[in-house]
């Protein structure tokens, strides 16, 4: 899979899990939400590239509609 597919998967993955958790909260409000992600990911991140590790380690991996697993 290239890296464009990947992004575009991951894209439309946020977007559902956005429509389906998230539809009463303002488009305001997520994007204020996104960019506070990008930003503590940004910081945290060497190479740009761990920030689905920070993401899990605070947020969880979405299993389903408030369902997160947390690693320890």
């Amino acid at each position: 899979m290239t890296e464009s597919k990947t992004i575009a998967n991951g894209v439309n993955y946020v977007e559902k899990a956005i429509r389906k958790d998230l539809h009463e909260v303002s488009n305001e409000i997520i994007v204020k939400i996104l960019g506070v992600i990008w930003f503590v990911a940004k910081r945290r991140t060497k190479y740009g590239r761990e920030y689905m590790n920070i993401i899990h380690q605070y947020v969880g991996q979405r299993i389903d509609t408030g369902i997160r697993i947390l690693r320890q």
